[in-house]
């Protein structure tokens, strides 16, 4: 309960809506809980002191703290929180670490620990218990059986056959309806086949079944012809990737034996006589299993892009190409390019613009004013926003009354748009944005906007003095200190702190 910095009651002091979790005091208990699980499954010389500790905790606390002792037990070889585990499997109470009096959750300390139900069937199947193999909810029954690691037990395995018929047409549809074939476009690595058919199918092959171990191949081989065949992109970051949670079929088929010798040794007996084994997928899956540290232990070459293969994205007639060159361009300061990247920031279709800004970032040079003040006008808030963030490089005080208009345009925008993450993350930016205006003497535009009418404003500047570090702000951050909005002078009062005493 000796939490520093309580949240308060009333306005929250997160006007974006990120709440500061952390500080929330069953954040700081449940974070607790991890660690000393954890001291006793490092240290078994521990291992009896911390079980005594926390069984009391499992068998006299409120429900939501019974059943995350009870769990952590589980971790530590003790049943002591039976009790809490069977209740928490009886009755559905949503993830493990929520707590009534805060909407945030900690997610990941325990397995499939967002589902109360989910978890104990799992902790219960390791203390012995099998009552989540008859549970309806093929999620609970998949999380007890891959518990129950006996690769002999009849129970486990005939739960799995049952299942994975149940689990049969939902592939035959998919595969139908073609959603299993369909050509995926660039970064899509979404898992397509359902994922508790792949679990149901990996922990059946794990159990010595060729053919469930077949179907993940035959899954895997499918899904490995949707993806495109297509060019190295020249840049490394400007393609956006979609993913999904669950195992893919080649996650599932390296989980199918014990080691990756057998998994291997298995495909081989399976598949080498198959007209298939040297085709480019299975070639590329016996490669993975082979070094499957390969990718995280060999960097990928640095290849450079050539003036030619820019030169050729330049000329191309989709404006998406043209600005992948212009970024291209700039990301390896190709010279000879920048006055064509200069012309197409003012010029150039809206991606181009964007990119372009992304491309004089990395020249270094200096770009006329009049250019960046045009594009500070522009219609286009990313346009803007990134016209701001290359001007304020250098000598920011001379765009303060423009960076300033960003941030209340930015407010704007984001009051329109309240699920989009990047915008609200571009406007939690905003402060250390503004910090910069103040790295001289500060400027008459970002005092002003301690006296806007917009109490975002008003804390999104004092944020930014805070950020500074400049001792010139402190009057100024002290009238602040008496403002009628709580999150303000909450605000005024840490940037006071940090800054020092006026005087």
């Amino acid at each position: 309960k000796n939490v520093e910095q309580p949240v308060k009651s009333g306005a929250s002091p997160d006007m974006f809506g990120m709440s500061y979790g952390g500080r929330q005091p069953h954040a700081i208990w449940y974070n607790s809980l991890a660690l000393l699980r954890d001291l006793g499954k490092k240290d078994a010389t521990r291992r009896r002191d911390v079980v005594a500790a926390l069984t009391p905790v499992a068998q006299t606390a409120r429900p939501a703290v019974r059943l995350a002792a009870g769990l952590a037990l589980v971790d530590l070889g003790s049943d002591a929180g039976r009790e809490a585990l069977i209740r928490g499997f009886e009755s559905e109470s949503g993830p493990i670490s929520s707590d009534p009096s805060d909407q945030m959750t900690f997610p990941g300390r325990y397995p499939y620990d967002e589902s109360s139900i989910t978890a104990c069937a799992h902790a219960l199947a390791r203390l012995g218990d099998r009552r989540g193999l008859r549970h309806p909810n093929s999620d609970v029954r998949l999380a007890a059986a891959e518990a129950l690691t006996g690769k002999s037990d009849p129970d486990v395995r005939k739960m799995l056959e049952d299942l994975a018929k149940e689990l049969e047409p939902d592939v035959d549809k998919l595969m139908k309806k073609g959603e299993l074939t369909a050509p995926r476009s660039p970064g899509d690595y979404t898992n397509r086949y359902p994922a508790n058919w792949v679990r149901t199918q990996r922990l059946l092959a794990l159990r010595g079944d060729d053919r469930a171990f077949r179907q993940l191949v035959e899954a895997f081989l499918v899904d490995a012809g949707t993806y495109p065949r297509e060019e190295a992109p020249l840049l490394p970051t400007l393609r956006l990737a979609s993913w999904s949670n669950g195992p893919s079929p080649a996650q599932a088929i390296l989980g199918t034996n014990d080691s990756v010798d057998q998994v291997l040794g298995r495909l081989r007996r399976l598949f080498e006589q198959d007209e298939r084994w040297n085709s480019l997928p299975l070639k590329m899956l016996r490669t993975s299993l082979e070094e499957p540290g390969l990718q995280e232990t060999k960097k990928a070459p640095q290849i450079k892009a050539t003036e030619a293969e820019i030169e050729k994205l330049l000329d191309d007639s989709d404006p998406n190409r043209r600005a992948e060159g212009l970024a291209a361009a700039g990301y390896y300061r190709v010279d000879s390019f920048y006055a064509k990247v200069l012309d197409k920031v003012q010029t150039g279709t809206t991606i181009e613009r964007r990119a372009a800004i992304y491309s004089l970032g990395f020249y270094g040079r200096e770009v006329p004013d009049e250019v960046l003040r045009t594009l500070m006008r522009a219609e286009d808030i990313d346009l803007r926003s990134g016209a701001v963030e290359l001007a304020t490089r250098k000598n920011a005080a001379r765009f303060a009354r423009e960076t300033m208009d960003l941030v209340r345009s930015q407010l704007a925008h984001a009051k329109d748009t309240t699920d989009d993450g990047e915008t609200q993350s571009r406007v939690a930016y905003l402060p250390r944005l503004v910090s910069r205006l103040a790295r001289g003497p500060i400027p008459q535009p970002m005092l002003d906007g301690l006296e806007d009418p917009d109490p975002k404003v008003r804390r999104i500047v004092v944020q930014a003095l805070e950020l500074s570090g400049n001792p010139d702000a402190i009057p100024d951050l002290v009238r602040l200190s008496h403002d009628p909005d709580s999150a303000v002078r909450e605000a005024a009062e840490k940037a006071i702190r940090f800054l020092g005493p006026e005087g």
